[in-house]
């Protein structure tokens, strides 16, 4: 199970609570929620299907108003989409009427930074997810790994102090999916970006994460959060390793313990 850590804070949800209205009745999904993410962490949440794991993610990142509680990031309160929360979901989000490079420079271009500015940023961000020679290709163009890719580069454009990162891989092939996993170690660990990272894939969340928390269906409480301790970046030879089959092990027996 997870220690403190002694790093202070980026994002801190406090007595998070929401509820929906759905066919008459309400919904309670979130039921006073507390978490922290510490600045340069990468926080894993696993859940099962319905228990708040991407409301959460969308309440931190402005787009679902709470019910009750509070959530700040960098010490400001959360009151609606910000720049300083960039998010990656599952859904192809590139614009399909611009270039890799133009749509790696729109997080730019939004917040009115210098043309040629944005051009060398873009250029930096186009290296580091390794598509150098697709900068000028529209996305028709793209597998959809490279298009993910434009994602999260886009996403790293704007600087965000906190990544925000909904089930980015779950449409993706298993091949595809696992390179993509090591790219984005690679990515989060140069950057040092703090980061929450939702899948419902505990292997992936052990090898994204630094901490491992697992969401309960009733309430989306935080059932229980594990230390991962392995250094980052993490490469693909990780996961035949017995330390990370047994902390696998570990979690997905509470995982299956809890309602």
């Amino acid at each position: 199970m997870s220690k403190a850590s002694d790093m202070a804070p980026i994002c801190v949800v406090s007595d998070l609570t929401k509820t929906f209205r759905t066919g008459g009745r309400d919904r309670l999904v979130l039921d006073e929620i507390s978490l922290e993410v510490a600045n340069g962490e990468i926080l894993s949440i696993v859940g099962k299907s319905g228990c708040g794991k991407s409301t959460l993610l969308r309440i931190i990142a402005g787009i679902v108003e709470p019910t009750a509680g509070e959530v700040t990031v960098s010490g400001s309160a959360v009151t609606g989409p910000s720049a300083q929360r960039a998010m990656v979901s599952q859904v192809d989000s590139v614009f399909p009427w611009y270039t890799v490079r133009q749509n790696v420079e729109y997080a730019l271009k939004m917040k009115r930074v210098a043309a040629r500015e944005r051009k060398v940023i873009a250029e930096e961000l186009i290296n580091l997810i390794d598509i150098p020679d697709y900068a000028d290709v529209y996305p028709s163009r793209l597998s959809g790994g490279m298009r993910k890719r434009v994602d999260v580069a886009r996403a790293y454009a704007a600087e965000p102090d906190l990544l925000l990162m909904d089930e980015a891989f779950g449409s993706l092939d298993v091949i595809t999916k696992e390179q993509m996993q090591v790219e984005l170690s690679r990515l989060l660990s140069l950057k040092r970006t703090s980061c929450m990272f939702v899948t419902h894939d505990i292997e992936e969340a052990i090898f994204i994460g630094d901490r491992v928390a697992i969401q309960a269906l009733q309430g989306g409480h935080i059932a229980g959060i594990f230390d991962v301790p392995f250094d980052r970046p993490r490469t693909r030879e990780l996961k035949l390793t017995s330390e990370f089959q047994d902390l696998r092990r570990n979690i997905t027996e509470m995982f299956y313990s809890i309602a």
